[in-house]
């Protein structure tokens, strides 16, 4: 529910500080597991083949967890008016995310819910790329924003992509 989040106003500088916000909560580590997520996965699927469910709980927990810290951080993140729906679209995201690395963890007790959530967890990150990134271009391009200068941008490919 967007009315819940916390807001600011649609200043300017107050949607350049949401970027920067933004992007200070996502870089460094939660960005460098990001980008490593197919590889690491990939590792995690070799340890299921193994039958080490110990090992490639552990990459799912590892996963959980950045999902949950991020989007508990994100919460205390004010956004502009015009940004709710991008902030609301980011936290529910990030939330599936998390909650299907937690059903990965249980793939021996409930392997029906790990296969849900190997699913849906494809379709969360395609949304990431196809949909929040998106939206994220057309609000920079829409308000004449100063991106930052940022790895997290620069990683997504949007300074390369929004006028300056």
């Amino acid at each position: 529910n967007p009315a819940a989040l916390a807001q600011s106003d649609d200043s300017k500088e107050s949607q350049e500080q949401y970027l920067r916000a933004i992007a200070s909560l996502l870089e460094g580590p939660f960005l460098t597991s990001f980008t490593s997520q197919p590889q690491t996965l990939k590792s995690a699927v070799n340890f299921l083949q193994k039958n080490d469910f110990d090992q490639a709980n552990k990459i799912f927990q590892e996963y959980s967890l950045l999902f949950t810290n991020s989007y508990t951080r994100l919460l205390t993140i004010p956004a502009p008016p015009r940004w709710t729906n991008f902030h609301a679209s980011l936290l529910t995201t990030f939330r599936k995310i998390a909650l299907n690395y937690s059903g990965l963890i249980k793939i021996q007790e409930d392997p029906l819910l790990a296969l849900t959530a190997t699913s849906d967890l494809g379709s969360n990150l395609a949304l990431i790329q196809l949909s929040i990134l998106q939206e994220l271009k057309s609000l920079l391009t829409g308000n004449n924003l100063e991106l930052p200068s940022s790895p997290l941008f620069e990683t997504i490919g949007i300074l390369n992509s929004v006028p300056q």
